[in-house]
């Protein structure tokens, strides 16, 4: 298997590569500071999520908002191991899993926004 994985260093120089995980981590950095300026720690429940047919229909403790960014991290991570392993056999394929991921963290970046909006 470690064979299989090409190296780090060559892939994350690689012009495609290295712009999309770093808009990825750009923006994961972003909902950090987003939710830690507008979330603060309280003893009350927040609301967590919101559907339209529904109303509220998920409320939780204050650090439950900070899972968003595990969420980005993990897919990052993931993807990036995976699109390490795929990259010897298809170039094109790694290149899609850095854009799904930069894709993914667009869509998180929205979640932190509305969330911050509904317990605002």
């Amino acid at each position: 298997m470690k064979k299989d994985l090409y190296p780090f260093k060559l892939y994350v120089r690689l012009k495609p590569i290295k712009t999309l995980f770093g808009l990825s981590l750009l923006c994961n950095f972003g909902i950090i500071l987003w939710l830690a300026w507008y979330v603060r720690p309280q003893e009350v429940p927040i609301f967590l999520h919101h559907n339209v047919l529904f109303g509220v229909d998920l409320t939780g403790p204050w650090y439950a908002v900070f899972y968003l960014p595990l969420i980005g991290i993990i897919i990052l991570i993931v993807n990036l191991l995976l699109g390490m392993f795929l990259y010897k056999k298809d170039k094109l394929t790694s290149q899609v899993l850095a854009l799904v991921t930069f894709f993914c963290h667009i869509f998180l970046v929205m979640s932190a926004v509305l969330l911050v909006f509904l317990n605002v």
